[in-house]
């Protein structure tokens, strides 16, 4: 690859060289219009908690599901995602809030966004729609919680909404005491699991679960389901409801079992091979499952090591955040790190490998660690990014790798850094006026032919003034030039440059994130100067 090639032409953008944000975007937003912009905001998410496409009420992590947007961060747990409008289509203005009819089941009102049926200009009474679906469903939320069930499941199973409502769904459906070799709810959750931590559909095909008899006895009766748990992703990205969809076989599984082999008709042969074949399908997703699982969590595990970052604890003022990309393992190549250096300066560092996965990971984990030290004994960010450009060519997953290093000067207000191909950080005043980290910017690292030593530049800040690093997922959409995520990015900044920066960086995740579904992985670091 030669010098300066599509890595480092992708990655290193920005404005004009150490510009103040005199541009639009640069400004602060009125105080009068932002209130207005909340208050309508709160209205839209005050409706979309009722839908059954939207949130539940609390949205907690699903069990073992690998918590696919895991918060890496020292102080404060969770991602802080806000809840996702239900769908709405392209363009369409939304209308105003109605409250929800008193009659209509808990999650199952009209969403936001609701489109006037064909002809008619009223709006479409999705409470009705989900109940008359005349295939059973129910929804459940990331703790395995039912917000959601239909009029189709309730007589499949014989329950009232009642029941079922708001319970956990192995409380509503436990295991079988008097049978213990059954294995129908272990299979079951899964499958829901693996649909929250992947965000594909999960099946399964002539699934044996037995369900409390209707008549409040206390006893079991199995049934015989084909199952598809059909994840839901909100704005950000992040599956945030499944659908819980069953399809009644028992009466099948029965029949094919009372036909004696002698009695057995010429007609009835290709559907007990049906059957034989379904159940031998069945076993084998039910493996796979339980191996998926498995990997996913050992994926997180090395993700969480390879992150941590023990510098961070002395530091309330920086916030970190990473989340993964929706496909594939919890592993990805983005990296953060804090390095405290003697006489109070700090080293802020963000990085992204090329790839994803394991192999990614294990790439980032190393040059992370080598920056680590580098940075403590280098004559500076630009020392440092040189000694990890000649690491990096003796490894072939780490070529094009991008990287930023900072060196924060406390006593005299001063940053100092390097830039190899890497998005430009972007340093907001308290006037709302910003200016990009971009006077220092090298290809990324192992790409020239010959080593040249990389380019160093200092820039003056104010107390108060926020930096933040990010890697590229945070701003890049497929189909949409780099510049124009930058601008929601610097956008994002300048309105909410005065709150905390944990808030913050809850806030960068929850509103740039890819709303048609996160391709790529994140990392942020907020730091207040």
């Amino acid at each position: 690859m030669s010098e300066g090639g599509s890595g480092g032409a992708r990655r290193a953008r920005g404005g004009t060289a150490g510009s103040r944000g005199t541009h639009a975007r640069g400004r602060a937003a009125d105080p009068a219009e932002r209130d207005a912009a909340q208050r309508a905001g709160g209205a839209e998410d005050a409706d979309a908690g009722a839908a059954p496409t939207g949130p539940p009420a609390d949205r907690g992590d699903a069990p073992g599901d690998a918590d696919a947007t895991h918060t890496a961060d020292s102080t404060a747990g969770g991602d802080g995602t806000d809840p996702p409008a239900a769908g709405e289509p392209p363009g369409a203005d939304p209308p105003a809030a109605d409250p929800p009819a008193a009659a209509d089941p808990p999650g199952t009102t009209d969403p936001p966004g609701a489109t006037g049926s064909p002809g008619s200009g009223d709006p479409i009474d999705y409470a009705a729609l989900f109940a008359a679906v005349p295939v059973a469903c129910l929804v459940l939320d990331r703790r395995l919680r039912i917000v959601a069930v239909n009029e189709a499941y309730l007589a499949v199973t014989g329950r009232d909404r009642e029941e079922l409502i708001g319970r956990a769904f192995f409380d509503a459906y436990p295991s079988d005491p008097d049978d213990l070799s059954a294995n129908g709810a272990h299979t079951q959750r899964r499958s829901l699991e693996a649909a929250f931590a992947s965000g594909e559909p999960s099946l399964l095909m002539l699934h044996r679960f037995a369900i409390p008899r209707a008549d409040a006895s206390g006893q079991f009766e199995s049934r015989w389901w084909n199952v598809v748990n059909q994840p839901v992703t909100g704005r950000s990205g992040r599956v945030e409801l499944v659908i819980h969809k069953v399809e009644d076989v028992t009466a099948f599984v029965d029949s094919v079992r009372r036909t004696e082999p002698a009695e057995t008709t010429a007609a009835e042969v290709p559907q007990v091979d049906v059957f034989n074949q379904a159940k031998e399908l069945q076993r084998a997703n039910a493996r796979l499952l339980e191996s998926t699982a498995a990997i996913n969590d050992t994926a997180l595990v090395l993700q969480q090591a390879m992150l941590a970052t023990p510098d961070l604890s002395g530091h309330p003022e920086i916030a970190v955040r990473y989340r993964p990309a929706m496909q594939g393992l919890n592993a990805c190549g983005d990296w953060y790190d804090v390095v405290d250096l003697p006489e109070g300066r700090l080293v802020l560092t963000v990085g992204d490998v090329v790839g994803h996965g394991v192999g990614a990971a294990s790439v980032m984990g190393m040059l992370r660690s080598a920056l680590n030290a580098a940075v403590r004994v280098a004559d500076g960010p630009s020392g440092a990014l040189e000694a990890l450009g000649l690491y990096s060519r003796a490894h072939d997953g780490a070529l094009a790798t991008t990287t930023f290093a900072c060196q924060v000067f406390p006593a005299s207000r001063l940053l100092t850094y390097s830039n190899a191909g890497h998005p430009p950080p972007v340093l907001v005043h308290e006037d709302g006026s910003y200016e990009f980290l971009d006077r220092a910017t090298d290809p990324p690292l192992g790409v020239r032919v010959e080593h040249v030593p990389r380019p160093q530049a200092t820039l003056e800040y104010a107390c108060g003034d926020l930096l933040v690093l990010y890697t590229d997922g945070l701003v890049e959409r497929r189909g949409e030039d780099i510049d124009v995520g930058i601008g929601r990015l610097t956008d994002v900044l300048c309105e909410l440059r005065a709150d905390p920066v944990q808030e913050l960086a809850d806030a960068l995740l929850a509103r740039l994130a890819d709303p048609s579904g996160q391709h790529d992985d994140i990392s942020v670091l907020a730091a207040r100067l």
